[in-house]
């Protein structure tokens, strides 16, 4: 509720928040073959102690994105053009270029929130992603999965 009220109140119940990480689990497992990772990320960034508490009760971690100094948020979600918000595929390069703020390091431990879709119709993060990661690799930096990070 976040988003409409600037308060952040559950907005759904225990059982269908642990049925839908339980679930997702499942059908990551049955899909791969493989346990899925104990992480979760809160839709649009809204967690309060309550959904971090059940979801640690059924064994997931909550996993947000830096936010501080610079919001490591690429925007890649910004569907419509027309918002002032909205970034083509040169600026989300530039977005991500710029995540350490041009401080040698200052981005390092930080931890980027990309999506894999929207309703984007151009413009998609992954034509510049693999060009990007070369830029910053370069830079010295490394990346890693959030299990390595926090030593899962």
């Amino acid at each position: 509720t976040y988003t409409n009220n600037r308060r952040n109140y559950t907005n759904i119940t225990e059982a269908a928040f642990k049925e839908e990480l339980v679930r997702t689990a499942e059908a990551f497992k049955r899909l791969t073959g493989k346990t899925m990772a104990p992480w979760w990320r809160a839709p649009y960034g809204e967690h309060n102690p309550e959904v971090l508490g059940w979801a640690e009760q059924v064994g997931f971690k909550h996993v947000d994105w830096s936010r501080t100094p610079v919001n490591h948020d690429m925007l890649d979600w910004i569907a419509d053009p027309g918002d002032r918000n909205y970034l083509d595929a040169p600026a989300l390069l530039n977005r991500f270029l710029s995540i350490d703020r041009g401080s040698h390091g200052g981005a390092s431990g930080a931890i980027i929130l990309c999506h894999l879709g929207s309703d984007r119709k151009r413009d998609f993060l992954d034509q510049i992603l693999p060009s990007a990661i070369d830029s910053l690799r370069a830079k010295g930096y490394e990346f890693t999965t959030v299990s390595a990070m926090f030593g899962q």
